[in-house]
């Protein structure tokens, strides 16, 4: 209760291009001034998963107590976390997963006082960020992806 979750369908076009150029397109340009700046501040904008997995692991757990601080003093952000899998899967059981994925970082968030209407859960399935038929490029897709969307007002 209080998050969103919805899941979007990714063309084949849309998988030929990269999640920043992706935000450049589809967000204004104020709020991937803002994604970009957490982006260079966090180093990273993701959370990985293991093979058909939706836990947090430790180092997981270390980054989102991060994000959840710069969240907390950053009280006019919006945030949806956006949840991908590796291509290995039917196209509802990985929907459902990228759902469990993003689901992971957002109970998370909430736990550490992150309000539930700043944000939402998104699953993209098994949208192609990175490229390859190897574990190197499966274990780049198998993540939650943080994107900054808006600015809110309190």
């Amino acid at each position: 209760v209080g998050s969103e979750m919805c899941i979007r369908d990714s063309s084949p076009n849309e998988a030929q291009v990269s999640v920043s150029e992706m935000l450049l397109v589809e967000k204004a340009p104020e709020e991937s001034a803002v994604h970009k700046d957490f982006v260079k501040q966090f180093n990273s904008d993701r959370v990985s998963f293991g093979f058909d997995k939706n836990e947090l692991s430790a180092v997981a757990r270390e980054y989102l107590n991060k994000v959840a601080e710069y969240l907390m003093v950053n009280m006019d952000l919006r945030v949806e976390i956006q949840g991908n899998c590796d291509k290995r899967g039917s196209v509802d059981y990985n929907n459902a997963l990228g759902e469990r994925r993003a689901n992971s970082v957002v109970e998370f968030l909430k736990s550490k006082g992150v309000a539930s209407h700043r944000l939402a859960a998104v699953s993209f399935g098994s949208r192609v960020i990175v490229s390859g038929d190897d574990e190197e490029a499966y274990s780049k897709n198998r993540v939650a992806i943080i994107v900054i969307l808006s600015l809110i007002h309190i």
